[in-house]
């Protein structure tokens, strides 16, 4: 019986560790559509913590401003070093920003952004 408990649990753990993870690219796309969207709560399940909160506050400044506008970001380039990531997209008027990423528990997390 124990051999076959442990069995399967190995069998899990080697399921669970070849299941890839999205790219920084991907993530910080999926944040900035879901930010975009004001889909707050969706974008908060691809942020840290930290960030989580500030969303929060974002969802309601977003509320009270009817007049913000969606923009366009196209991907412009990416840098990785280890588990830090920074991906930056640009408008069509040439506006920059910049998506900042933190690998945690092998799950690529939206740590903050700015332009």
């Amino acid at each position: 019986m124990k051999i076959t408990n442990l069995l399967v649990i190995t069998f899990c753990l080697l399921l669970s560790s070849c299941s890839s993870s999205p790219e920084p690219k991907d993530v910080a796309q999926d944040f900035i559509t879901r930010f975009e969207s004001y889909e707050f709560e969706k974008a908060k399940e691809i942020s840290t913590p930290e960030l989580q909160k500030a969303l929060d506050l974002a969802a309601i400044k977003m509320k009270v401003r009817q007049d913000a506008k969606k923009g366009e970001y196209k991907y412009k380039e990416e840098a990785t070093q280890g588990d830090l990531s920074t991906v930056e997209f640009e408008t069509k008027e040439q506006k920059k920003l910049v998506v900042q990423l933190s690998k945690r528990e092998g799950k690529w997390l939206v740590a903050n952004f700015h332009d």
